[in-house]
């Protein structure tokens, strides 16, 4: 008996120190993106109140801060590659480089920003380019001697790309990790439709710098990869988990909505959008059922077509 208490005590503290691993995670990504926002309007209310957004409207509050997920470092590290990029030619953002081939060590979708921005960030420091690959070659060797230590192989398959590599069921994935009900983007945070007007006065007004650009196509590509994704749904979860990653990219764009915007039905839109966010949010981090939803009435793996149901999504559990 003593040994069962004792097992499940270990797990109610595993359990509790994931989540606060989680939730400092979470808030820390939600300062660096208050600092970012500082940085582009040069108001701190403006900035709390982008802050605000990303870290309640979005699923950084109601699955990322839940558990210890991948997501939660790597949104933090492109939270960090994003800031640096900024900095164009300043001294620091030759080091950007680190943070982002560190978030394929923690997520391998993160190739895929890698082989974009990777380019971009040796034009734009063609002076200091042995330094980017310095550091490129110190990490993936490091990457490389654990994996062949540990597995006895250079690359674990964990890193290969045959999960994405599905095109079977590509044109419902596509749609449903923008639109479905249970997995939407932007029906779990439509304040990301304002990302792309940001995508557009950011054009207008100041061009798109080349790692914007990058940042664009960065989101198609995951967008595309998830999508090929035989289980598109990403598993027992709360919404567009899978997507979550381009959280700080889709979040810098709605930033520059926010400050180039001089349409008042667009701000009005742009409140609702932001309280039909934190509501479905809010949903999902406070209430069990929004989760349980995954396994009643029946497993969501084993029947995916729950995926559609408008009349029982999670968020009205």
């Amino acid at each position: 008996m003593n040994g069962i208490d004792l097992e499940q005590k270990f797990r109610k503290s595993s359990i509790r120190l994931d989540k606060n691993l989680a939730s400092f995670y979470s808030a820390l990504s939600a300062v660096l993106i208050f600092l970012l926002s500082y940085n582009i309007l040069r108001s701190y209310k403006d900035s709390l109140f982008m802050a605000f957004i990303f870290a309640f409207g979005t699923l950084m509050f109601s699955c990322v801060s839940r558990g210890l997920w991948q997501h939660n470092a790597t949104i933090l590290l492109y939270s960090i590659v994003i800031i640096a990029l900024r900095k164009d030619n300043n001294k620091w953002t030759v080091y950007a480089i680190s943070p982002l081939v560190f978030s394929y060590l923690v997520r391998p979708t993160s190739l895929l920003p890698i082989l974009v921005l990777l380019p971009i960030l040796i034009y734009s420091n063609r002076s200091r380019w042995l330094i980017i690959i310095a550091q490129l070659i110190l990490i993936a060797s490091m990457f490389l001697c654990i994996n062949y230590s540990l597995f006895n192989t250079w690359n674990h398959p964990y890193y290969d790309f045959t999960k994405i590599s599905h095109m079977k069921h590509f044109w419902e994935a596509s749609i449903g990790n923008l639109l479905s009900p249970s997995r939407g983007l932007f029906i779990y945070s439509p304040i990301f439709l304002f990302s792309f007007l940001g995508i557009y006065f950011k054009y207008k007004v100041e061009k798109l710098r080349a790692f914007e650009l990058g940042m664009i196509f960065i989101i198609f590509i995951h967008w595309i990869s998830i999508s090929k994704n035989e289980n598109w749904w990403g598993g027992h979860s709360y919404g567009y988990r899978l997507f979550s990653d381009m959280i700080p990219f889709l979040s810098y764009f709605y930033i520059f909505f926010w400050k180039y915007n001089s349409i008042k039905l667009f701000k009005y839109i742009f409140y609702i959008s932001i309280f039909i966010s934190i509501a479905i949010n809010s949903i999902g981090a406070i209430r069990i059922e929004s989760y349980l939803w995954n396994v009643t009435p029946n497993n969501i793996d084993t029947n995916p077509s729950r995926n559609w149901d408008w009349k029982d999504p999670p968020f009205l559990r």
